[in-house]
């Protein structure tokens, strides 16, 4: 998803990628320096990503700059980036992933944190925690998607997969739809390996777009947030859900038990209630997908509803407005592209 953000926001922005690069075999000053930075102020638990010598490219003076991090320790990055914070006027940061069950052991991070005018972080109660943390700012900002990438051309787009599920799955109910396809026939798409590495980011994304605009039903879950032993039991709303959304797959699974989900999933059935570990999973999809209105129904409101809120672009907006930073043209074509293609989704009663 980082890299599908990145490439977005250089478009609109008409701006440069700055990213470190491999210099040489043998570690640089700055990666070393960031390694031991972050095991130490993590107690060993965090290391930066990566093994190769890193430096970054002089940029010049910009007005804004945007910080994608997938995890916080990927901000250790910045110490290869010299004094990037005296070239910049306003500076934002975007964490994916910063669980609270890592705070503490994270702490130190806030030397990074704090050279941004505002930070924000894809988790809610996470945003809360880190805001009694750090001297700057710290918000929740849902995810989103490329909404265009992801929705279908047409709202009768066929869909030839009956049900897709992708990622971090409940057995229980992995094994009821297996048994489930066989018995019936029906195509259900599933993870049958474990990938080591993604070959191509933008042909990565590409398959998971096509994948989830040829399903009607995609199995939504609470991802690692269904891992106790990672997190403590703090809930988010995963990505997937905007990206099967967006795509037109009625959401089928475990409702996110917090409060980001009824406000940014505030239709009806923008997803249809499935327990994590559902033994009957199989028979009660089968006749789901008996109700061909309801899904239809169900399917345009998600790709609509995604156009008009969940795009990359307002993301963005709502990050430069947090700095006082204007947007260009770029950022208003693409929202009228959005509108546009969402009046085809939109019925009378939804619109």
């Amino acid at each position: 998803m980082g890299y599908e953000i990145e490439d977005l926001y250089v478009e609109l922005l008409d701006a440069k990628l700055v990213v470190p690069r491999f210099r040489s075999s043998r570690l640089s000053p700055y990666y070393e320096r960031a390694t031991r930075v972050a095991r130490r102020v993590s107690r060993g638990r965090f290391s930066p990503p990566g093994g190769a010598a890193m430096t970054s490219e002089d940029f010049g003076s910009v007005d804004f700059a945007y910080f994608h991090a997938q995890f916080p320790r990927d901000l250790a990055v910045l110490e290869a980036m010299g004094n990037w914070r005296q070239r910049v006027g306003a500076a934002v940061c975007f964490i994916e992933e910063a669980w609270v069950s890592d705070i503490d052991a994270m702490a130190g991070f806030g030397r990074w944190l704090e050279q941004f005018d505002a930070v924000f972080i894809g988790l809610a109660d996470s945003a809360t925690a880190w805001t009694h943390r750090v001297d700057v700012p710290v918000s929740y900002l849902p995810y989103s998607v490329d909404a265009l990438g992801f929705s279908p051309r047409d709202p009768d787009h066929p869909r030839g997969i009956d049900v897709i599920n992708i990622g971090r799955r409940s057995e229980v109910t992995h094994g009821s739809l297996v048994d489930w396809s066989r018995q019936t026939g029906r195509f259900y798409y599933f993870d049958s390996f474990r990938p080591l590495e993604v070959k191509d980011p933008s042909e990565h994304r590409l398959m998971l777009s096509t994948l989830m605009r040829n399903s009607r039903v995609a199995i939504t879950n609470r991802g690692i947030g269904a891992d106790p032993t990672r997190t403590l039991q703090q809930h988010a709303l995963p990505a997937r859900y905007f990206e099967a959304a967006a795509a037109g797959a009625v959401l089928v699974g475990a409702r996110p038990n917090v409060v980001e989900f009824d406000d940014e999933f505030d239709w009806t059935d923008s997803i249809i209630d499935l327990a994590y570990d559902e033994p009957d999973a199989g028979e009660m999809v089968d006749t789901l997908l008996t109700q061909s209105d309801r899904l239809d129904t169900a399917a345009r409101r998600n790709v609509a509803e995604c156009l008009l809120r969940h795009d990359h672009v307002y993301r963005l907006e709502a990050m430069a407005s947090a700095v006082d930073v204007e947007l260009g043209e770029n950022t208003e074509k693409r929202k009228a592209t959005l509108r546009d293609a969402a009046k085809a989704f939109l019925r009378p009663e939804s619109s």
